[in-house]
């Protein structure tokens, strides 16, 4: 059977233009969840979803929009999932929201009782991106029982 250890929220722009953060190559945080667990039994599993709304600039060209889930607070840390999304150049100013659904498995139960994951962003490319929310991250983890 399977047990919920924790879940958690971190929602740090609910709607559009709550946010004006810039970014461009080196990694930016923007979202963190601390898990409680307590007491797994078995392995630990966690899944999570994050989503970050950015705005790019007319005529930067095709760049990429990189987000990387670390395990720990540092862009140094475990890197436990990194995803890249090319958008192609445009004459106007483009808004994505970009989302990330990934899980980690067989994590050792840690001696805090609390796993953290921290989000970051980055642009490879020679372009300044800005953050407008909503910006959010979703965890869950779940042992086996």
């Amino acid at each position: 059977m399977t047990r919920i250890l924790d879940a958690r929220t971190s929602q740090n722009a609910t709607t559009f233009a709550s946010i004006s953060d810039t970014f461009s190559f080196d990694p930016v945080f923007f979202a963190q969840v601390g898990l409680n667990c307590i007491n797994p039994a078995g392995n630990i599993r966690v899944q999570f979803t994050v989503t970050s709304t950015v705005t790019i600039p007319a005529e930067s060209g095709s760049i990429a929009v990189i987000i990387d889930i670390v395990r720990g607070t540092l862009p140094t840390d475990q890197l436990v999932y990194s995803a890249a999304f090319i958008e192609p150049n445009s004459a106007t100013a483009v808004t994505r929201a970009f989302t990330v659904t990934g899980s980690e498995f067989d994590i050792p139960a840690p001696a805090s009782n609390e796993l953290v994951y921290t989000a970051f962003i980055r642009c490879p490319d020679a372009v300044t991106l800005t953050r407008n929310g909503p910006e959010s991250f979703n965890a869950i983890a779940f042992s086996d029982d």
